[in-house]
C-alpha cells in the first residue's frame, strides 16, 4: 500500500467489507429464491390435487340422485304396500262380510 496515502488503505478495507456483504446478500437471495421455487411447486401440486378432488366431488354429486332413488325404491319395496295379496289374508279380513251374508 501507499505509505503516503493512509486513506487508500481504509478505502481498500471498505471495498473488501462491501464485497463480503454483497456476497452474503447474494447467498441469502439465492436461498430465498430456492425456497420460493419450492413453495411454487408445492402450490402447483396442491392446485392439481384440489382440481382432481373437485372433479371427483362433482361426479359423486351427479350420482347422488340415482342413489337416493334406489334407496327410496328399496324402502318402498321393503316397507310399502304389497301389490300381491295372499288368499289367506283376504279371508282373514272378510269376517264382517261373511257375517252379513249369513244373516
Amino acid at each position: 500500500m501507499d505509505a503516503q496515502n493512509p486513506g487508500l488503505e481504509n478505502t481498500v478495507s471498505d471495498v473488501d467489507q462491501l464485497l463480503a456483504a454483497l456476497q452474503e446478500a447474494s447467498r441469502i437471495i439465492r436461498e430465498r429464491d430456492r425456497a420460493l421455487e419450492d413453495k411454487a411447486q408445492t402450490i402447483d401440486l396442491q392446485s392439481q390435487q384440489i382440481h382432481a378432488k373437485n372433479a371427483q366431488n362433482n361426479e359423486l354429486r351427479k350420482q347422488l340422485p340415482w342413489f337416493k332413488e334406489q334407496l327410496r325404491l328399496a324402502m318402498a319395496k321393503r316397507f310399502g304396500r304389497s301389490s300381491e295379496k295372499h288368499r289367506a289374508q283376504e279371508e282373514l279380513f272378510d269376517e264382517a262380510e261373511v257375517l252379513v251374508v249369513q244373516e
